[in-house]
């Protein structure tokens, strides 16, 4: 016997992918084709008609949904799990706007989550989880409750789940190779975050930045952790207390960024020509800052298509093991 859930879900799944587009056969031939009572079909075919499935009056009109005939993205529920602080970064706000309107123009329902608590809250199926910068407990409640199947890492970095983000230790290596080779700095401030924590975007660019260094032994780097410091000024003072020698600082952040030039104007520094100051976010204070602030820009596009790509995959059955990171632009302004 079959339940009517289950004949709704296969039902679904049929028109998905392709096996009706147009015309439904008779209520008597889809009862066959399934195995089912004549009234355990109506019941399902009225179902499929309020979720948009079908259109038309029950009997020989019954149409098809034309956006839901091959269409693996309908009515399915994709949840963007992510905290709110981090949606205050450009990159996250960008991505889940251009995933948002790809999305729903293919029918998908697509909804924004930024606690375990509203996961659990959740009444319906979850189809697909994308979970930006998530570990902890999160990770674990995660782990424990989805499969692989359904998960995809944004800027996570958890061995067995795909994970799409930004390569920022290739983005902290071309920082201070730009630095070093195009505009001739030798001893280079590094002002971050979170440098000692396990997983890190910050800790990442740091890495990137010393591994330049590794490699050309003439460049020299002073670091500073503003985690460390009451404020962001203090950490400030710590690092040109390294070195009388900085001549440019690398923020891992934007907002970093613009306490080095609140600094640099109190003691009457020059930007750029006796300090260079390079960001990370590319925000839109960039531009208004004087002088405007170089930054790098994370690759919104590419992100964006790559986890289009996997979400398409993993609702196709196809859930192979990928990890796609993307390296950062450059946009060159004139603190640098």
């Amino acid at each position: 016997m079959v339940l009517l859930p289950d004949l709704n879900k296969k039902m679904q799944q049929d028109i998905i992918d392709g096996v009706f587009k147009d015309t439904m056969p008779s209520i008597r031939q889809l009862a066959l084709h399934y195995k089912v009572g004549e009234s355990t079909m109506k019941l399902s075919l009225k179902q499929l008609k309020a979720d948009s499935y079908l259109i038309g009056h029950q009997g020989k009109c019954i149409q098809v949904n034309p956006q839901a005939s091959n269409n693996p993205f309908f009515c399915k529920n994709i949840i963007f799990f992510i905290k709110l602080p981090r949606l205050e970064q450009n990159l996250y706000a960008q991505i889940i706007e251009s995933l948002r309107m790809t999305f729903e123009t293919y029918g998908a329902y697509v909804h924004l989550i930024n606690s375990v608590q509203q996961l659990k809250s959740c009444r319906f199926d979850i189809d697909i989880l994308i979970a930006a910068e998530i570990k902890g407990d999160d990770l674990q409640y995660i782990a424990e409750n989805f499969t692989p199947a359904k998960i995809i890492m944004l800027n996570s970095y958890a061995g067995k789940y795909s994970n799409v983000g930004t390569d920022n230790f290739q983005a902290g290596y071309n920082a201070i190779k730009y630095l070093h080779e195009e505009k001739n700095h030798n001893v280079i401030g590094i002002l971050g975050i979170y440098f000692d924590y396990k997983v890190s975007y910050n800790k990442f660019r740091r890495e990137g930045a010393n591994e330049y260094c590794r490699q050309h032994p003439e460049v020299k780097i002073f670091e500073v952790d503003t985690e460390n410091f009451a404020t962001p000024e203090a950490a400030i003072e710590n690092l040109f207390a390294q070195s009388s020698e900085i001549s440019a600082v690398f923020a891992t952040m934007d907002t970093l960024a613009f306490h080095v030039y609140t600094y640099a104007a109190k003691k009457k520094i020059a930007i750029p020509s006796q300090l260079a100051v390079l960001g990370f976010d590319n925000t839109s204070f960039c531009n208004f800052t004087i002088p405007e602030l170089s930054s790098f820009q994370e690759d919104i596009g590419g992100i964006s298509a790559a986890l289009q790509k996997l979400v398409h995959d993993k609702l196709t059955g196809i859930n192979e093991l990928k990890e796609e990171l993307f390296c950062p632009k450059l946009v060159k302004r004139k603190s640098v």
